[in-house]
């Protein structure tokens, strides 16, 4: 339940990403941020209580969102959220 960013990532994909971690806190839910799985695959945001990938999309193109989510674990539901 902490947020992660990176260096590359812009200050408006950290903002949404921090909107949707406090929503998740009030919550009560359990969330990783940056979470890695075993294929390297890397998402912004995992509610471990729902079983959902948030993916937060800035600037990239849809056809990358869609082979992004190609790697991630078949058990989470994935929300696109674009800003």
């Amino acid at each position: 339940n902490c947020l992660r960013w990176h260096n590359n990532e812009s200050r408006q994909h950290i903002l949404k990403k921090l909107d949707i971690c406090i929503e998740l806190k009030e919550l009560k839910h359990d969330f990783i941020t940056e979470a890695i799985f075993i294929n390297n695959s890397r998402a912004d945001v995992v509610d471990l209580t729902t079983g959902e990938i948030y993916e937060i999309l800035c600037s990239e193109e849809e056809k990358d969102f869609y082979e992004k989510i190609k790697n991630y674990p078949k058990c989470f539901r994935i929300i696109k959220v674009k800003v």
